[in-house]
């Protein structure tokens, strides 16, 4: 699991994920193309994401996937809480719609994603599919809503715009791919190339194409991130994964990363019986 890496990855680990990955190992990228956090907004009334250079652009796009220099802002999205002054002047908490903390659509036909609630996330950056003569089954299994529109770089996140009603014909876009599943014979992002200094080749040799494997990516590293209370306590906790205390719902985070691991561990026969539906 690639989770929301923030420092710039040495060839040599490319070449032992890239290795990895073409005999036979499964990997599940979370990354984030802008840099930017929701917990930077506690201590100034604005943000500025930039992007996130961690060097994995150039061998996600062998794989066919190009995560987005660029975050969504969707309709359909969740709550942050914002102090405001209430009618007896004193301030107070109140939750209020968050643009860029959109609520994933997942795929139903999916095993991955199968009876799997909205999926919260933060800053989430869209994914393009590129490369049309790969040996690959591409599956989406998260999507923007109807009503979306994206930031490109530097993007200023602001609280102040929380307060401005927005409109739907100022978010044109719809059903943008956030997370992806390819199944199939993926090509080597070292081929024709030297091994990297200071790697180590496999002992069963190098391949330039991988037998059958798969992969998940999703534009947000913040999916599998819990989130931490620390308010009206004095030892901060760790809030349950997808738990949103605003809204006091759980969003299918945990079901989501639960899913996508047991996939990518071949263990279709637990996942078919988590996703069976029963008629009466």
């Amino acid at each position: 699991i690639v989770a929301k890496p923030t420092a710039p990855f040495s060839e040599a680990d490319k070449f032992a994920l890239d290795q990895y990955a073409m005999h036979g190992g499964r990997i599940l990228w979370l990354i984030d193309a802008v840099s930017i956090t929701i917990d930077s907004l506690r201590a100034s009334p604005q943000s500025i994401g930039l992007p996130n250079e961690v060097n994995l652009n150039d061998q996600l796009f062998v794989y066919g996937i190009r995560v987005n220099q660029s975050v969504i802002e969707d309709m359909s999205c969740g709550m942050i809480p914002v102090s405001v002054p209430g009618a007896d002047g004193r301030s107070q908490v109140v939750p209020m719609p968050w643009l860029y903390g959109p609520l994933m659509a997942t795929n139903m036909a999916s095993a991955v994603t199968r009876n799997v609630a909205y999926v919260h996330g933060d800053f989430v950056c869209p994914i393009d599919t590129v490369g049309e003569d790969l040996r690959l089954v591409r599956t989406p299994l998260l999507r923007s809503s109807g009503a979306t529109r994206t930031s490109q770089i530097p993007v200023v996140a602001q609280l102040s715009t929380i307060h401005i009603q927005p409109r739907a014909e100022d978010f044109p876009l719809a059903h943008l791919s956030l997370g992806m599943l390819e199944e199939g014979e993926f090509p080597s992002a070292f081929k024709r190339r030297s091994t990297p200094r200071g790697a180590v080749e496999p002992k069963g040799g190098r391949r330039d194409l991988s037998v059958e494997t798969k992969m998940i990516f999703v534009g947000d590293g913040d999916v599998i991130r819990n989130d931490v209370r620390f308010r009206h306590t004095t030892n901060p906790t760790v809030v349950p994964l997808g738990y949103d205390e605003m809204s006091r719902q759980t969003y299918g985070n945990k079901d989501f990363i639960v899913n996508a691991v047991q996939y990518l561990a071949d263990d279709d026969g637990l996942m078919e019986l988590r996703n069976r539906t029963f008629a009466l």
